[in-house]
């Protein structure tokens, strides 16, 4: 398919150098806010547990488990630090397409990187590629309402930057999107609603099939011609679109638009608690002073609407908690969503 075929050659060719100076600081600070959501998640309970579980199987200890004193096989530190990352939801996304790409590529791309004893110039290039491609195939998808962006498309991601470290030429990154695509797990947003935390592991888990896909295609496994269109076309989305994925060809690269979360919640949160700050600068506004607030929201928005969340991680996708937090402590920082 061509825009396949546009992705795959930008993936194997992209350069630094001729990206310019707005896309290298753009990946600069994407891999330093993801860095930053890994290590602040690495100390929730959970995830020193499993941390503790991986470091136990260090079998071939060659990349950091991002936050502790272990070193571990690549795969296994993929699937603790992008589980981390997400913990807190703090991690960065993009708004054009493939919800958070950041914590399904920078994972991956680092443990690998690490590995390899490969430069910062290359992790970069790594990080852009696999952003880049992972996130217009995500924009290219309408999923269907229950499926979670988080370690879908997020496979093909971390696969495209594993395999731009390896140096693939254009026809094998071909190949290994479309393996990696039909490894895409299946997630809902149910557990994220419910605060179950197994919703974390979406993107560990995706990191890690990711890191495979290439080791099959080293192995001489073959995947179809159009792995997009067939997981994504007709299992977990409700359509797929291939000449979306190349919408705005040219321009500016995802990269450069993502977003940086100023809350540590849920992005359908951030309207919300935007509105309030602004009617504060308007006029003084103590909780006291308040005897309801009224939201408006998209149609999602009213599956987050629990006024009781059940722990840290419900809370971080329910509007009223995050309204009824910034009213009484003035702020959506981390604090905000515990008990």
């Amino acid at each position: 398919m061509p825009y396949l075929d546009t992705l795959a050659r930008f993936a194997a060719e992209v350069s630094l150098a001729r990206l310019g100076e707005a896309a290298t600081t753009a990946a600069r600070l994407v891999l330093l806010d993801t860095l930053g959501a890994m290590l602040a998640g690495s100390a929730q309970p959970e995830n020193a547990r499993l941390a503790r579980a991986m470091a136990e199987r260090a079998s071939r200890p060659a990349a950091t488990l991002i936050g502790h004193d272990a070193r571990v096989d690549p795969l296994l530190a993929t699937l603790v630090n992008a589980t981390a990352g997400v913990a807190l939801e703090v991690d960065e996304g993009n708004r054009w397409g493939g919800g958070h790409p950041a914590i399904h590529v920078v994972p991956g791309a680092l443990a690998v990187a690490e590995e390899r004893g490969a430069d910062g110039v290359r992790l970069l290039e790594a990080i852009v590629a696999g952003y880049e491609v992972s996130s217009r195939i995500g924009g290219a998808t309408v999923p269907r309402p229950n499926v979670h962006s988080h370690g879908t498309w997020g496979t093909i991601g971390t696969a495209v930057a594993v395999a731009r470290l390896a140096g693939l030429d254009a026809r094998a990154m071909r190949e290994i999107i479309n393996l990696a695509a039909s490894m895409s797990p299946a997630n809902s947003w149910t557990p994220a609603l419910e605060g179950a935390t197994v919703r974390n592991a979406y993107p560990g888990r995706s990191g890690l099939q990711g890191i495979l896909a290439v080791e099959l295609h080293r192995a001489g496994f073959t995947g179809l011609a159009d792995g997009p269109a067939d997981v994504y076309g007709t299992i977990l989305a409700e359509q797929f679109e291939p000449a979306r994925a190349l919408e705005g060809w040219g321009g500016p690269l995802r990269i450069e638009r993502n977003y940086f979360k100023l809350y540590a919640c849920c992005r359908y949160n951030h309207p919300a608690l935007d509105a309030l700050a602004a009617i504060r600068r308007r006029e003084p506004v103590s909780a006291a002073d308040v005897t309801a607030a009224e939201v408006v929201v998209f149609p999602f928005g009213r599956r987050m609407a629990s006024p009781e969340p059940a722990n840290l991680l419900a809370a971080k996708f329910s509007i009223p908690w995050a309204v009824a937090a910034a009213l009484v402590l003035g702020h959506g920082e981390l604090s905000a969503f515990t008990d």
